[in-house]
């Protein structure tokens, strides 16, 4: 039986926390995120010297000086931000409240100014969850292949929940790769058109959250098709 797959979608909003992404985040191990378009030297200097800054970013409570054009130059994000009637006085604050905490946008600061940056295997969704925010495209590509690196079968459904929210292809594809000899046993799921249901057992169920997608499914030679619904299940 051959079934051709069509791309799941999630059966409501997808909302990630910790316990979703523990299997992804296991060590501190430091690692360098590269890729990045390095500032010329002074200024990389003006901007740890607090020098000739004119904006202040504040996340988690904490202020980052900087420089617009710098931080527009890297951020599509802050481009249109800083582009709209609200913040032409550059006496005014910008706050980042969708940055995941000081720490990762003192990260990307760096990342932004220098081209590169260090920072740990525990902290690289909450760095990804950030560049995707401010939409810095070398730095969501550079975490997005470090996190592929580090998928298996053991955490793949994370990985795959991961991708599908930031829309990262490269990822979804690796996690679809390590899944797919994991996958559910279609014997296991209800078969539609057949007039024969059989149901996923409960076991299976229990304490996951379950995502469906139609599968077609070809059985053997000539033009007999069917569908079913396939359970991705991600606890």
């Amino acid at each position: 039986m051959v079934a051709t797959r069509k791309r799941a979608r999630p059966a409501g909003s997808c909302s990630l926390d910790e316990s979703t992404l523990a299997s992804l985040n296991t060590s501190r191990a430091p690692l360098e995120l590269t890729g990045g378009h390095a500032q010329p030297a002074r200024m990389v200097q003006y901007f740890r010297e607090a020098k000739l800054t004119d904006v202040t970013i504040i996340v988690d409570g904490k202020s980052y000086a900087a420089h617009r054009n710098v931080l527009a130059a890297a951020s599509d994000y802050l481009d249109k931000l800083f582009a709209g009637p609200k913040w032409a006085d550059q006496e005014q604050p910008v706050k980042l409240s969708q940055v995941p905490g000081a720490h990762t946008f003192a990260n990307i600061l760096e990342y932004i100014y220098t081209g590169s940056c260090m920072t740990n295997e525990s902290d690289l969704i909450s760095m990804l969850e950030a560049a995707h925010y401010l939409q810095i495209e070398p730095l969501l590509r550079s975490l997005q292949e470090l996190v592929a690196r580090r998928v298996d079968a053991s955490n793949c459904l994370e990985a795959w929940k991961v991708a599908d929210t930031y829309t990262l292809e490269k990822l979804s594809a690796t996690a679809m790769q390590e899944e797919a000899p994991a996958r559910v046993d279609l014997s296991n799921a209800d078969v539609l058109g057949s007039g024969v249901q059989r149901p996923v057992p409960a076991d299976l169920l229990c304490g996951w959250e379950c995502h469906f997608e139609e599968i077609d499914l070809h059985e053997g030679p000539g033009d007999s098709w069917m569908k079913l619904v396939y359970f991705a299940c991600i606890s």
